[in-house]
């Protein structure tokens, strides 16, 4: 599947019949010739790892933290500082001193300036905007963990759940002891729908995450082609005529997802 979905990131027009080959009839000529298209041995496994990799961490996806960034960074004459874990955990307390409730990734800004003060690339005098853009709602365990939060706020993050609920952004809360069943009630959904389609579905979402309108939605018009000739989607359509539950066939291939 990854090397499917770097092969139509590549060059739709000419992967995607060879793509519906490659995954609908386990053709393996056509999965070489997919390979070949990518370039050299060395371009064309770095194009499939890096799909990999998106697949499984999307916020390191180089398109939006790799060489778009650093294109951005050299073009606007600025200039990039590294921070480790610790520092970054230091700018969430040091944050939550302030009544400022932010995740570790949202906090980098600010450790990143405390670094370069310290460093001197930056003047202790200077005047510093820190961008903060992840919400420690999103993370609120681990917050809690680091910053003494008012009972205010814990109230009034409870309250905000519910209101979520009421209004349909959030589909359902449960609480903590009910935490696991439900996970397991979910995953028995999951599980119950075609695995091949499955994983089409959550590896086109990320192979199109921080594409344009014009980009994304003919690659996914091609990869619904895809999914109408799997053997799923005609198991699926006999079990619709039949009146019947679909028998999905399970790969007996790991996927480490």
């Amino acid at each position: 599947m990854p090397l499917a979905i770097a092969a139509l990131r590549h060059d739709r027009r000419l992967a995607q019949d060879l793509v519906v080959k490659a995954i609908t009839e386990s053709d393996n000529p056509a999965s070489e010739q997919l390979w070949s298209q990518l370039g050299n041995p060395a371009d064309a496994a770095r194009q499939v790892e890096n799909f990999t990799d998106f697949g499984h961490f999307p916020w390191v996806h180089p398109g939006l933290l790799g060489d778009r960034a650093l294109h951005t960074v050299r073009a606007s004459g600025g200039s990039g500082i590294a921070v480790d874990e610790t520092e970054i955990l230091d700018a969430v307390r040091l944050l939550g001193q302030d009544g400022l409730m932010i995740e570790p990734s949202g906090a980098v800004t600010v450790a990143a300036v405390r670094r370069g003060v310290r460093e001197g690339s930056i003047d202790p005098g200077e005047s510093v905007v820190c961008v903060l853009t992840g919400s420690g709602f999103k993370d609120f365990d681990r917050i809690l963990d680091l910053v003494e939060i008012p009972s205010q706020v814990i109230a009034g993050y409870e309250a905000m759940v519910a209101e979520a609920e009421r209004i349909g952004f959030v589909t359902q809360v449960v609480s903590p002891d009910r935490l696991d069943a439900a996970v397991a009630e979910m995953a028995a959904v999951l599980a119950s729908k075609p695995p091949g389609v499955m994983r089409m579905g959550r590896d086109s979402f990320y192979a199109v995450l921080d594409s344009a309108a014009t980009e994304a939605l003919p690659y996914l018009h091609a990869m619904l082609t895809v999914t109408s000739q799997t053997a799923e989607a005609a198991e699926g359509i006999a079990a619709f005529i039949e009146k019947r539950p679909p028998a999905w066939q399970v790969s007996t291939e790991t996927d480490p997802n």
